[in-house]
């Protein structure tokens, strides 16, 4: 198939490649556009646009900080990689040095998530005053300005992701004459990078969106006479930067981290086939953004209409089908056409698997649900036995997608052997544009309702921009869902090669050293949930006491008559944060060099596969866990069960805001602990023996 494009130019690898490059060209002037379309709405009244300079401001804050701790962070660990990896530590000592062909991809890597966290973020602080404006003349059109802003974020990722493989596998390969496999095993390094950053993004916006919301509620118990949805109220914009820092950031980061991993995981175990096959996971990757930009355009409603709910799934329905098509039309061009049949059901297997958890966990938390309905009924209990209710429902919900997981894995291995694995976890991810679209929509309009709120506009606009916020939380829980199996997938392809590249066939689970190793890797989700959970306590408890401190020494703001300094207390809950992060990173990054160095590589791909299975478990449960309390809350809120002002629904609410804290600060941190202590490992695995020290 390369060979018939011998007429377009001299190399056929080069003429795929600028293929990959063009598509993600028309990802960023898609964006370009989209960017262009919501600046050229409304920004509504001068109270409006007052608060929102006050979240923009807030959100700068946040970022400055995120962005002072990462560079340096990129930097040392860049420098070491150089040293110790591209150079080697007797050539450095000899001063002999190599060209930095990781070292670059690893700095590449961290830079394309932090641009494309950084475009999309700085759209939703454009999109939320104009939805909200938006949402005085109708809900199609807030509907339409909110998700423009979600896909601006996802158009933009998706371009910078394919861009950035295509571009490196051309450097390397053509510019600097390197083999493609020292090409792809070079680009790890952008993984490395990527993964990296998505520490920051994803888990430290997760642990400042969560800090944010507990701070607010620790206040709300303890200040009663505390304003809330008031702009003089830092504590209100603080949590508006943290719903964004969480959903844009944190979803975009995490989401971007899988894909270029699904991708190059792809390419290596590809390359081992057939070069066709290497260039086939990145061009139908390119091909997603064909497919996001129509999928997105399908997300609308009619004037008068109020199915926004509807609409999302019509934009999931249409990006699924498309998948599909592009899969099978490019496995015909791609390979012969006895293998056609096998990669089309590689890939289907993935796509697949993601609809279905995806439906099943929507199912679980859905409002009328039976599992919400019975977590609701034991708010008559009080807290107690809905905090057990609701995690009952999560423990109960693990089965089904593990056998689901089992199926597609037996189906794409008896496909198309390790490479269809591979091709099912890009399958899974070929969903990447409309899963970061809503997951990047839902904070904008979360947020369009409280600028709703502060500015005193009619009720109708609040009814208006609920719709739109309640349409894309009863998806949440279900979104997550479908990244964690991304992710599941991806660390798996990811392990393949691992134990490629570590010369294993085989890991024996009776060896006590190897057994070790599970056990290490199964408790290491736990214990960073613990340094998670502690770190957005200390962070909650930072804001509650600036806001005090606030309340107390400037007068004016209890009435209304004085503004509250928002931005030092952003400033001050995300130092908590990221200074209680450089602990778990550095484990994460540590951890799996120091197993490797002792008990071996064999130990240390069981680590890895105990770590997956935990953290499965972990964050699957909690997905479903607060995904039910969230719903049963809202249930209460609609009138049943004595309505907002039961004792029923401060249960329920108390679960809802503990639920919270683990939906942002623990769930997605397992997508990220996972892929890094893989990448970290595929990075390292030259100075590992098959025993290690103690062998």
């Amino acid at each position: 198939m390369l060979n018939s494009f011998q007429g377009f130019l001299n190399n056929p690898l080069t003429g795929m490649l600028v293929l990959v490059v063009a598509a993600g060209f028309l990802a960023l002037v898609a964006t370009a556009v989209l960017r262009i379309f919501i600046g050229l709405r409304g920004s509504g009244t001068d109270k409006m646009q007052a608060v929102a300079l006050l979240v923009r401001k807030g959100t700068m804050k946040y970022l400055w900080k995120k962005y002072q701790v990462a560079v340096l962070f990129i930097f040392v660990i860049g420098t070491l990689i150089y040293v110790f990896i591209d150079t080697g530590w007797e050539s450095a000592q000899l001063e002999r040095w190599a060209l930095p062909y990781t070292a670059v991809s690893f700095v590449v890597g961290a830079f394309m998530v932090a641009l494309s966290g950084f475009i999309g973020i700085r759209t939703a602080i454009a999109a939320h005053v104009r939805v909200t404006h938006a949402a005085r003349t109708s809900l199609s059109h807030a509907l339409r300005v909110a998700f423009v802003s979600g896909t601006t974020a996802s158009l933009v990722a998706l371009g910078l992701g394919v861009i950035v493989l295509a571009a490196g596998v051309y450097t390397l390969s053509e510019i600097w004459v390197v083999g493609l496999p020292q090409v792809l095993q070079s680009l790890i390094g952008l993984l490395l990078g990527a993964s990296s950053m998505s520490f920051f993004s994803t888990i430290g916006g997760g642990m400042f969106g969560a800090a944010s919301a507990l701070g607010v509620e620790i206040l709300n118990e303890t200040e009663s006479r505390l304003p809330e949805e008031d702009v003089f109220n830092p504590a209100v914009i603080v949590r508006i930067v943290g719903e964004s820092a969480s959903g844009v950031l944190g979803s975009g980061a995490d989401l971007l981290g899988s894909f270029v991993s699904a991708i190059l995981a792809a390419m290596i175990i590809g390359l081992t086939v057939s070069e066709d096959a290497m260039v086939f996971p990145l061009l139908f990757s390119a091909a997603g953004v064909v497919i996001t930009i129509i999928s997105c355009l399908c997300v609308r409603i009619g004037k008068g209409e109020k199915n926004v709910f509807g609409a999302f799934k019509k934009g999931v329905y249409v990006h699924a089908i498309l998948s599909l098509f592009a899969a099978y039309l490019l496995a015909q061009w791609f390979f012969p056409a006895d293998s056609v049949l096998s990669i089309f059901l590689a890939i289907t297997s993935g796509i697949v698997l993601g609809l279905c958890v995806h439906f099943f966990v929507e199912h679980k938390t859905e409002l009328h649900s039976k599992a919400v309905r019975m977590v609701a009924g034991d708010t008559r209990g009080g807290v107690a036995p809905t905090f057990l209710g609701g995690l009952s429902a999560g423990y109960v919900s693990t089965f089904f997608p593990v056998v689901l997981i089992a199926v597609a894995v037996i189906v794409a291995y008896e496909a198309a052997d390790l490479y269809g694995i591979a091709l099912a976890a890009l399958g899974a991810l070929s969903m990447f544009g409309i899963t970061l679209a809503i997951d990047a929509y839902a904070p904008v309009a979360s947020t369009a309702g409280r600028f709703a709120q502060m500015a005193h506009l009619p009720k109708q606009v609040n009814v208006r921009t609920e719709s739109l916020f309640v349409a894309a939380d009863r998806l949440s829980s279900a979104q997550s869902a479908l990244s964690l199996i991304a992710a599941s997938l991806t660390t798996i392809s990811l392990l393949v090669v691992f134990t490629d590249s570590a010369g294993l066939r085989s890991v024996d689970l009776i060896n006590p050293v190897t057994l070790i190793g599970l056990l290490m890797g199964a408790s290491l989700p736990y214990l960073f949930s613990s340094f998670m959970l502690i770190a957005t306590q200390r962070a909650a408890g930072v804001l509650a006491e600036e806001v005090r401190r606030q309340f107390k020494e400037v007068k004016g703001i209890m009435d209304g008559t004085a503004e509250g300094d928002s931005t030092k207390a952003v400033r001050l809950t995300a130092s908590a944060v990221f200074r209680d992060l450089c602990l778990p990173i550095f484990l994460a990054l540590a951890l799996p060099l120091g197993i490797g160095v002792v008990l071996g590589t064999e130990a240390l791909a069981a680590v890895l596969a105990g770590a997956l299975v935990s953290a499965f478990f972990i964050a699957l449960t909690l997905t479903v866990s607060t995904g039910a309390w969230t719903q049963a809350k809202s249930f209460i809120e609609a009138g049943n069960l004595g309505g907002k002002e039961s004792d029923m629904h401060t249960a329920s609410a108390t679960c809802d805001i503990a639920g919270y804290s683990l939906k942002k600060g623990v769930v997605p941190g397992m997508n990220v602990l996972l892929k890094i202590l893989t990448i970290v490992s595929l990075v390292t695995v030259g100075f590992f023996s098959a025993s290690g020290l103690i062998g």
